[in-house]
């Protein structure tokens, strides 16, 4: 099923990919080692020292680093578009 994406993201087509229902039991799932999470809903947040989630802002897809990029206040997060896929 990866190939496939990478295929179709090869071609040039846009995938639209629902990451609330890729997450199945999980109401969340950590990206990587960091602060920042993903809801069922499909939001992405940060986890501040609190641990209160924090919704973050899309700046949109970087094509050459092949991520999406969100901004947290003054900071830019890139998330790699596999994680996406993998969720």
């Amino acid at each position: 099923m990866i190939k496939k994406f990478k295929y179709l993201i090869y071609k040039g087509i846009k995938l639209v990919i629902d990451i609330g229902n890729q997450l199945k039991e999980e109401l969340s799932k950590q990206y990587k080692d960091t602060n920042i999470v993903f809801t069922y809903k499909g939001e992405v947040s940060y986890v501040d020292e609190n641990e209160k989630l924090i919704s973050m802002k899309y700046l949109g897809f970087d094509k050459i680093k092949r991520t999406f990029r969100y901004q947290f206040k003054n900071n830019v997060f890139c998330i790699d578009v596999s994680f996406y896929i993998n969720c």
